[in-house]
Parts: C-alpha cells; structure tokens; sequence
C-alpha cells in the first residue's frame, strides 16, 4: 500500500512539474515577445519624431497660417495612431494566446 501512494504522489508530482514548466516556458515567450513589440513602439515613435524635428521651419521663416512642415505632421501624428494601434493589437493577440494554453 505505500508503494502505491508514492508512485501516486511521484505521478502527480510530475504531472504538476510539467504543467508548470510549461506555464513557465509560454511566459517566458510572451513576455520576450511583449518586450520586443515595445521596443518596435518605441523606435518607430522615435523615428517619426526625429522625421518632423528634420522637416521643422525656421524661427524666421513662420508662415501666418501653417507651417512648412503641416504636411509632416500630420503623417507623423497619423503613423504614429496607426503603430499604436497595431501594437495593441498584437499584445491583446499575445495575451489571448498565453490565457488559452
């Protein structure tokens, strides 16, 4: 009768370890790959950043109504919408994914 309890527990034991090696492994995955999508964000927002500081006008050359660099702007601040919402997509997709296995 005690050998049986032990290969039970030494069963249920191991059935729990790799339960939570794998829990371990898929987060550790999602996290890995979280952090690369926020480090994407934020190169891409840099990026458009820099792209309209290279396109601002002068101090002396100021238009009355838009500046040289409306046009810029507006891409930049349109870019940046869409990287945000691409990013919030794939994370939401990641964490989908993680709560299913």
């Amino acid at each position: 009768m005690p050998l049986f309890f032990a290969a039970l527990f030494g069963s249920l034991a191991s059935f729990f370890a790799q339960w939570l090696t794998k829990k371990a492994a898929l987060g550790a995955a999602a996290l890995t790959v979280m952090a690369g999508l926020t480090v994407g964000f934020w190169v891409a927002l840099k990026g458009l950043m820099t792209a309209v500081l290279v396109a601002a006008p002068s101090l002396c050359a100021l238009d009355w109504l838009l500046p040289n660099n409306t046009g810029a702007c507006f891409a930049a601040v349109i870019s940046a919408h869409i990287v945000r919402a691409v990013y919030d997509w794939h994370i939401q997709n990641i964490k989908v994914l993680s709560y299913i296995t």
